[in-house]
């Protein structure tokens, strides 16, 4: 449902990223479908067993697919943009429970534990560039002491000052 609001209002209401939904949904129904229908079929076969594994599998791969970019956008710009610290730190972390749940209390194989482990490292990756970056842009361009804006919340005071000769000065 979210997918078809988003392309519902500008900017993404155009016809290429309309067939994206369309694929996705479809193939998204078409999975669930065969799914289902497998399971149904012949519970617990050695077939149910294939297609679950090619789930994990392909879960592996849409994970690298759904992160790389932004590790590899991150990682080109040397900086964070509006990408929140806090959300990355709070998935990494939940994500690192699972995984050890997983392992631990579970024992699954590294199908079930695989694409969450991949996941983790790339989130990690991300939070640890976004900490270094907003970090060093703080010494590399001789502005601040190089603190991490983790949970920074500026007022219209702070949003409203510039660096000069690495002090805080307000901007009249």
């Amino acid at each position: 449902m979210i997918l078809v609001l988003v392309v519902l209002f500008p900017p993404h209401n155009v016809a290429k990223e309309r067939a994206l939904v369309v694929v996705t949904l479809s193939c998204l129904t078409l999975t669930i479908f065969a799914a289902c229908y497998l399971s149904a079929l012949s519970p617990c076969s050695e077939a149910s067993h294939t297609l679950s594994q090619t789930f994990a599998v392909l879960s592996a791969v849409v994970v690298v697919v759904a992160f790389a970019p932004q590790l590899y956008e991150t990682w080109r710009t040397r900086g964070a943009g509006s990408l929140s610290s806090l959300y990355y730190l709070i998935q990494s972390i939940g994500t690192a429970l699972v995984v050890v749940l997983q392992l631990v209390a579970l024992r699954d194989s590294i199908l079930v534990w695989g694409p969450n482990s991949i996941s983790m490292a790339m989130q990690g990756g991300i939070f640890s560039m976004l900490c270094y970056y907003r970090r060093c842009a703080g010494r590399c361009s001789g502005g601040t002491t190089g603190t991490d804006p983790l949970l920074v919340v500026q007022d219209s005071a702070q949003a409203a000052t510039s660096v000069n000769d690495g002090r805080w000065e307000r901007v009249d």
